[in-house]
């Protein structure tokens, strides 16, 4: 008997610590959704599917990185890591149009439904850089666009790798894991740009992820 209680006992004391795993989940979720709500003109836009035919979604959602690569291709993206998809150029003439009669501010779009992009005349890579464009899943639609913003983009691990990689090939544009760009004419890094769009939706879809684990282990 007594065996039997302390068995319960520990079954009792799993079951608090899986609820409260959950619970922590679940608050975890939700305040990564609010950080991802958006109150400029893409946000309106995105909010407003409704009226207009082809808008897909933004583009971090739309878009699937291999971990690791978030901030890479985040800043590799640009400002169409901020942007809504479009099916097609006339979804994001419509949506450009409502944008303008709502007088929501400026809203970017990264086009679906494009001619496909040759990537003959992209150069080979040394075996520590990959190619941005090969870290990114998404829609068929979409890989023309996503394949052209990031065109001839390299991610590397730190910039001592993007030095070398733009002095051996500078046709390519490096970009670090920490999100640094480095190109035979520009640079851009430092601190402080904060949590993008990509990272924060992942963020979000590993939390919705532990929260369906926690949720198994509580059942």
């Amino acid at each position: 008997v007594e065996a039997l209680e302390a068995r319960l006992s520990q079954l009792r004391g799993e079951e608090q610590e899986a609820q409260q795993r959950r619970a922590a989940a679940a608050a975890r979720v939700e305040a990564l959704k609010l950080g991802l709500e958006r109150k400029d003109a893409t946000g309106e836009l995105l909010a407003a599917g409704d009226r207009v035919s082809g808008v897909l979604g933004s583009v971090a959602a739309m878009v699937q990185v291999e971990s690791g690569y978030e901030a890479a291709v985040a800043a590799a993206f640009g400002a169409a890591a901020d942007a809504v998809a479009a099916a097609d150029v006339d979804a994001a003439m419509e949506a450009v149009e409502l944008v303008r009669q709502e007088d929501w501010g400026r809203a970017g779009l990264l086009l679906g439904g494009g001619p496909s992009t040759d990537r003959d005349a992209w150069p080979p890579l040394p075996e520590h850089a990959r190619y941005a464009a090969d870290v990114v899943s998404c829609e068929e639609r979409l890989r023309p666009a996503v394949t052209r913003a990031l065109r001839k983009v390299a991610v590397v691990d730190d910039l001592s790798d993007a030095r070398g990689l733009v002095r051996d090939v500078p046709a390519v544009t490096a970009v670090t894991r920490d999100g640094d760009v480095l190109s035979a004419w520009l640079m851009v890094g430092g601190s402080g740009g904060g949590q993008s769009l990509i990272e924060a939706q992942a963020a979000l879809e590993r939390a919705q992820d532990d929260l369906v684990t926690a949720g198994h282990a509580v059942e």
